[in-house]
């Protein structure tokens, strides 16, 4: 949409980069290639004029404010040497300046009553001057490198830690043996300062800032990418939480050993980005897994269904190939002479020639066929009785012991009904 946005900026008076069309009227904004039309879809809204993207200055303030602090101004943070970051020459200016100014305003305020004599741009005391009310501890510039030296070796601490009250100077010079000392540490115009400690919050301040993101722009780095974080610490990071994945799972019994070795060999080939990555290719392998496995199932189950239907298949034609033995007309054998019956009924029932042949058949009633079911009809059309194995033997013999037992239970189960009943009638 193209022209739409050539359109909409000319009519919005923008660049197009801050038109926004509509992506859910994306087909009626498509439709309008006049600028009417685009007016239009600018009072319904389906157009729209972005905002100016604000440049916020707020982090930069914050940041001058804790330089200001003194916060992010250490070694690391420096570039250039000493003086050319600040010249001695701006300090010095700058303290001549704060010292001088300090004098004028005690001059005005009549605080000093000195006249200054300028000689070569140096301000230097009068020699007879005529101060004010100031004391006489302002201008004693006693050092007492003594009292120190003793006050440390009593405090058992260095010369630094030592702090002497500067309003009793005088009593303190006057100390010149550790007697005197002792006695002015008890009385407390000797003191020994506390360790200054060296406090590490603004620097977890910083840290924490940075695990955000912040202070960690081009500006702020040092070395390449590779020297900062190089890619064989990455890629050994990577490998150890993708093998532990995989350890774990194999013990919790969620993958065997196949599907461990698979995914291993593929972890090292730089097949899985991140964990989750190889999460979701564990699930995906183990449903493929069990979608082959129920389609092999289904497979067998229809390939065995097919052989059980063949088998009766064959046994239902086995079965009629047979000769039924049930028939009342039994074929003892065939005529072969020209003379003899013709079209009889038992011909058609003949195994060996299906009624094509002339036969001599003797009716035999229908109570008599389960003699003959050890018998079968040849070939030539004569009966012969079968040889029937041990097995055969012992499944007839059992099925008569079972009928023989079914109809005595029988017979014992109408005597009793018959003694209940003579009973009752008693």
């Amino acid at each position: 949409m193209k022209l739409q946005k050539r359109l909409a900026s000319e009519a919005l008076r923008c660049g197009k980069g801050r038109v926004w069309l509509d992506p859910n009227e994306a087909s009626e904004i498509s439709m309008a290639n006049s600028r009417h039309n685009i007016r239009k879809l600018i009072k319904d809204g389906l157009i729209v004029r972005k905002p100016v993207a604000m440049h916020s200055r707020a982090r930069v303030r914050k940041n001058h404010e804790a330089k200001r602090k003194g916060r992010h101004m250490g070694v690391g943070k420096r570039k250039g040497s000493k003086e050319a970051r600040m010249p001695t020459k701006i300090l010095w200016m700058r303290r001549q300046r704060v010292l001088r100014r300090l004098l004028r305003k005690y001059r005005q305020q009549k605080k000093i009553d000195f006249w200054l004599k300028r000689s070569s741009s140096q301000a230097q005391l009068p020699s007879k001057p005529h101060f004010g009310n100031l004391p006489k501890s302002f201008f004693t510039f006693t050092t007492m490198k003594l009292q120190k030296r003793l006050a440390s070796e009593a405090l058992r601490c260095g010369k630094g830690r030592v702090w002497l009250d500067p309003n009793e100077a005088s009593e303190i010079s006057m100390a010149n043996s550790r007697h005197n000392i002792r006695k002015l540490i008890k009385d407390g115009l000797i003191v020994r300062k506390p360790i200054a400690m060296h406090s590490r919050a603004r620097v977890r301040k910083n840290h924490e800032a940075k695990r955000k993101g912040r202070h960690m722009g081009v500006g702020k780095r040092k070395g390449s990418k590779e020297a900062r974080m190089p890619t064989k610490i990455l890629w050994m990071r990577r490998q150890r939480v993708l093998r532990r994945l995989l350890r774990k799972y194999r013990q919790q019994k969620k993958i065997d050993k196949h599907l461990y070795h698979f995914f291993y060999r593929h972890a090292k080939g730089n097949a899985y980005k991140n964990k989750r990555v190889l999460v979701e290719a564990i699930h995906n392998k183990k449903t493929e897994e069990a979608k082959a496995k129920a389609l092999s199932e289904q497979l067998t189950a229809k390939r065995e269904k097919a052989k059980a239907q063949k088998l009766k298949l064959e046994q239902k034609k086995a079965e009629k190939a047979a000769p039924q033995v049930s028939d009342p007309f039994v074929i003892i054998g065939h005529w072969r002479g020209s003379k003899g019956l013709t079209d009889s009924p038992a011909l058609a029932n003949c195994c060996a020639c299906r009624g094509t042949w002339q036969s001599l058949w003797l009716p035999v009633q229908a109570y008599c066929s389960p003699l003959l079911r050890n018998f079968v009809v040849t070939p030539t059309g004569w009966l012969r009785k079968l040889n029937m194995s041990r097995e055969q033997k012992k499944a007839e013999n059992s099925e008569q012991l079972t009928a023989k037992r079914e109809k005595a239970k029988a017979q014992k189960l109408k005597l009793e009904q018959k003694k209940a009943e003579k009973a009752a009638q008693k």
